[in-house]
């Protein structure tokens, strides 16, 4: 998840914005069926839980227009995966290295 963090914004959901979030809880655990969803956010704010959304940010125009260059990219990434299975023995690429590109292919649409 942190390397969507460059192009989301995380933004609080307050107390009416918990039902949104309760009848999820409610389909993972039935147990909870029995106490109602006012109750339910009661107990959250109680405890201390809070909610956030991922909202996603307007993309800036320079990098919208880094598109061609990305697909350039795309390319000789798949072009070089073979040798990068030799040296690595891995076909895929460790986004963990590799999150500031994941995050720009995410962000010009790839």
């Amino acid at each position: 998840m942190s390397a969507k963090i460059m192009f989301t914004e995380l933004k609080r959901a307050y107390s009416h914005g918990y039902m949104n979030y309760i009848p999820k809880f409610q389909e993972t655990f039935p147990e909870l069926k029995h106490i109602s969803r006012e109750e339910l956010a009661d107990r959250f704010i109680k405890l201390g839980i809070e909610f956030y959304t991922a909202e996603r940010k307007p993309v800036p125009l320079l990098i919208r227009l880094t598109m061609p260059f990305a697909f350039i990219t795309f390319v000789i990434m798949i072009l070089l995966s073979p040798l990068h299975y030799l040296i690595t023995g891995r076909w895929r690429y460790d986004l963990k290295d590799n999150s500031k590109i994941m995050n720009w292919f995410d962000a010009v649409g790839f």
